[in-house]
């Protein structure tokens, strides 16, 4: 029998849902605690270089990589570097890209 499976498909993306805002949540939070908001001068990555775009880059990586990612990319020297975003981008598509392969 099958019948009343509507409601169930409808319980079923709410749960996917909840599960995607809580990830974003917890990757909004992981920038927040290990970036500064106000480092920039110093060469270091500020929270405002994760834009819309590196953010959803980092929402759809396991939350043990977007960890280690962020943490590797907080200790770099941006100085000279236009587009830190981009910047940051390239480093972590080449950084999941390369852990895949081996």
């Amino acid at each position: 029998g099958g019948g009343g499976g509507g409601g169930r498909k409808v319980k079923i993306q709410a749960m996917k849902e909840q599960g995607t805002r809580e990830k974003r949540e917890r990757v909004d939070c992981l920038i927040r605690e290990t970036l500064d908001p106000q480092a920039g001068m110093d060469g270091k990555l500020r929270t405002e270089d994760c834009d819309e775009g590196v953010r959803g880059f980092l929402y759809t990586l396991p939350l043990d990589v977007v960890k280690a990612s962020i943490e590797e990319c907080a200790g770099l020297d941006l100085i000279g570097i236009r587009n830190r975003s981009a910047y940051v981008m390239g480093l972590l598509k080449a950084r999941v890209l390369g852990s895949s392969e081996g």
